[in-house]
């Protein structure tokens, strides 16, 4: 049998996922009584989580805070898992690969499925550094700074993932000086609650530096890059292990060429945002965990040939991603309201006092609520954003709604479009092995994405993005 074990941090880890049959001998912990299938799996997770952050992050105050946020008898446990992204992407990951199981195999599957949602929790850093690197944002004072990490940590992770053996430590030793002058707490959707955070942590450790768990990019990054590093190499005992292996490749490729080159076609910037978004991996990783669970993991194979799986995953993916930038209430407009709307904007854009398009949306979104809070989110904290990708250089303001405006429409029928297509691909899929429930699980990460983002992001329904 192979076990899912973080590495230590004196040895690498050589072992690898696999879904344990009913009949494995293996013992785990009983599992209570009428506890609930989120519980289960939010038990699996954070378990395996607190190893990782042992294992990956350098001994630092960082570390001892995480692992203080992870510990069942603190108060302050629930918030943490909400701020750092574990409770989202664990209610992403159990929405998508059901709860239609006992409890032992509901516990079976999030062991599971533990590294690839560590690894998602540790991405959040990173995803967080690169806000604000779209759209200068005034009065920040660390934009070269980030722009220069950000580039060196996707350069460096993208070796790594072709195969250079780099730890790292090594791979990030040089910029360690610019991570600490960079706030951790700044670079995300809620500072305050960190700060809040860090001064409940404080309270129990007087001695505890403040700035020390400010400024700790560094330790952070450093177990993002190793989570990632190691989901790689064990999916290579997967049946889906080339995509998710070459899907983690491609994010940290595409994510820096978005970030860096202005000069893409439009369909370019598309197929690169796709690959940026992380679905294709994240989804081919639980997809075999469930065939495992269901007693199918034979037939994965089959779903390979020819590459129909890809696509079914490709275009749940680019689906994934023009919900992501342009939320559902938009995409679900028919034209003459999307054309009211423009109208609107470009009204507005009579008195405006700006020519930039992304600050007069960050002056004129928030109006609009959920219909709207995907552009808000990304113009507000200078995220990239398909829908807004070169508007600036249109010449005016007017042109550059004029744009937005057509893209609203283009992108729009692109998702009817490919929403389409995936189900025609998922259809096929189910015919190949005769059971439609792991199809189910590639709608399910649409849909998931559909529902969250009918809300406003800033509210608890509509905060969560697979790799955004």
């Amino acid at each position: 049998m192979i076990e899912s074990r973080p590495i230590r941090r004196d040895a690498r880890r050589s072992s690898r996922p696999e879904i344990e049959t009913l009949e494995t001998s293996v013992v785990h912990h009983a599992i209570p009584e009428h506890t609930s299938p989120l519980d289960i799996a939010l038990d699996q997770s954070i378990s395996y989580l607190a190893e990782c952050v042992d294992s990956y992050m350098p001994p630092s105050l960082i570390r001892d805070f995480y692992l203080w946020g992870l510990n069942p008898a603190n108060p302050q446990r629930d918030l943490w898992l909400q701020v750092i992204g574990t409770k989202q992407i664990v209610q992403f990951a159990l929405q998508c690969m059901g709860d239609d199981y006992s409890p032992a195999e509901i516990a079976e599957l999030f062991r599971y499925a533990a590294p690839m949602n560590a690894y998602l929790t540790f991405e959040v850093i990173s995803d967080n550094v690169a806000f604000g690197l779209t759209d200068r944002l005034p009065n920040d004072d660390t934009y070269f700074l980030r722009a220069h990490l950000m580039h060196t940590f996707n350069q460096q992770l993208s070796k790594a993932l072709a195969g250079e053996p780099i730890h790292g430590q090594r791979a990030l030793a040089n910029e360690q000086p610019i991570a600490n002058r960079i706030s951790a707490f700044n670079q995300s959707l809620s500072p305050i609650v960190h700060a809040k955070l860090a001064e409940a942590y404080r309270r129990e450790h007087p001695q505890a530096s403040m700035d020390e768990l400010e400024y700790a990019l560094y330790p952070m990054l450093i177990a993002n890059f190793q989570s990632c590093v190691d989901v790689h190499a064990m999916s290579s005992s997967l049946h889906v292990g080339k995509l998710v292996q070459r899907g983690l490749y491609q994010r940290y490729r595409t994510a820096d060429r978005v970030l860096h080159d202005h000069e893409m076609e439009l369909s370019r910037v598309m197929s690169a945002s796709t690959y940026s978004i992380l679905i294709i991996p994240v989804i081919a990783y639980y997809l075999e965990g469930v065939a495992g669970i269901m007693g199918i993991r034979d037939r994965v194979p089959e779903l390979l040939r020819d590459g129909l799986l890809f696509r079914a995953l490709y275009e749940a993916a680019r689906l994934t991603r023009l919900l992501n930038d342009m939320g559902t209430q938009v995409i679900r407009q028919q034209p003459e309201q999307r054309e009211r709307l423009i109208a609107e904007l470009r009204m507005k854009a009579r008195g405006a006092r700006t020519s930039n398009i992304h600050a007069f949306l960050r002056e004129t979104t928030s109006e609009y609520g959920a219909l709207l809070t995907r552009i808000t989110k990304d113009v507000k904290h200078g995220e990239f954003n398909m829908m807004l990708y070169n508007l600036r250089h249109a010449g005016s303001l007017d042109a550059a709604l004029l744009m937005f405006g057509e893209r609203l429409h283009s992108f729009s029928a692109i998702y009817e479009r490919g929403y389409a297509r995936m189900w025609s691909y998922l259809q096929q899929l189910s015919e190949r092995i005769g059971d439609d429930r792991l199809s189910k699980l590639i709608a399910t990460s649409v849909i998931f994405h559909e529902k969250m983002y009918m809300h406003e992001y800033h509210k608890a329904q509509g905060e969560f993005a697979v790799g955004g």
